[in-house]
C-alpha cells in the first residue's frame, strides 16, 4: 500500500502499451501543445487559447510543489516492427494525467488529457485502467471523482456505459467559458467507489482491454 502524499515514479498499464511517469521539463512543450490545442479546449473552454512552455513549467513546478497532487505525464510503448519483444522501444508523450488528494476522506478527483490523434486507438481505456488500479489497489482508496463537460457527450457516455461510472452531480455554470460569451459552461460529475472497482467495473475494463475491438476514447475530464 503507498502512502497517499507519495507519489509513485512510474504506473506501467496491465497491455504494456502504455506508462504513465512522473512529469519531466522535457516534456513542457509537449503540453503545452496538448493543453492548447482547439479539441482539447472544445469541452475544457476555460483553457486559454495561448498556453507557452513557460506556462506548462511554472504549471508543472507548482503541481510538483503541492502534496495532495499526484502528477503523470502518459507514454505509448512503441514498438520497433510490432515485435513486441524487440528491445529497442520507444515512447511517445500522449497525455496528461492528475490526482487531487483528499487524505481524510480516503478519496481523490480524478483528471485526464489525451492527445486528440491519440484518443481512437483505445488508449483512454487503458490509462484510466492504470489510475484506477492505482487508486483502489495501491492507495486503497474508497473513492474517485471526475468532472467534464455536461455537452461532453462521448466522454459522459463512456464513464457511464464502459466504466460504470455513476452520475452524482450537475453542476449549472460550474466552469469558466473562455470560448462562449454566456461566460460560463455547465459540469457533470461522476463517481466509483472502491466496492464498485473490484465488483464489477475493474472485471468490465479489462474485459475491454482483451478485446480485439478498438473503444473510441474521448477527451475532457477535467484538469
Amino acid at each position: 500500500m503507498s502512502s497517499i502524499t507519495s507519489q509513485a515514479q512510474i504506473l506501467p498499464s496491465r497491455t504494456g502499451h502504455i506508462t504513465l511517469m512522473k512529469p519531466v521539463k522535457e516534456n513542457d512543450t509537449d503540453v503545452a501543445i496538448l493543453r492548447s490545442h482547439p479539441e482539447i479546449r472544445k469541452d475544457l473552454r476555460y483553457y486559454p487559447e495561448i498556453f507557452s512552455p513557460d506556462d506548462a513549467r511554472l504549471h508543472r513546478e507548482s503541481r510538483a510543489a503541492d502534496p495532495t497532487l499526484h502528477n503523470f505525464h502518459i507514454f505509448q510503448i512503441q514498438q520497433p516492427n510490432g515485435d513486441r519483444e524487440e528491445k529497442a522501444t520507444t515512447t511517445l508523450f500522449i497525455g496528461t494525467a492528475i490526482l487531487h488528494m483528499n487524505e481524510l476522506h480516503r478519496s481523490c478527483e480524478a483528471g485526464l488529457l489525451i492527445t486528440p490523434d491519440i484518443q481512437r486507438r483505445g488508449a483512454g481505456t487503458d490509462v484510466l485502467y492504470t489510475l484506477f488500479s492505482y487508486i483502489f489497489e495501491e492507495l486503497k482508496l474508497h473513492r474517485v471523482y471526475m468532472k467534464t463537460s455536461s455537452t461532453n457527450v462521448a466522454m459522459k457516455a463512456w464513464l457511464e456505459k464502459v466504466a460504470g461510472a455513476r452520475l452524482e452531480m450537475e453542476e449549472r455554470e460550474g466552469w469558466l467559458d473562455l470560448i462562449d460569451s454566456r461566460g460560463f459552461s455547465d459540469v457533470s460529475g461522476y463517481a466509483i467507489l472502491d466496492w464498485e472497482w473490484h465488483g464489477r467495473v475493474k472485471g468490465a475494463l479489462e474485459s475491454r482491454l482483451g478485446s480485439t475491438t478498438i473503444v473510441r476514447d474521448m477527451p475532457g475530464i477535467d484538469r
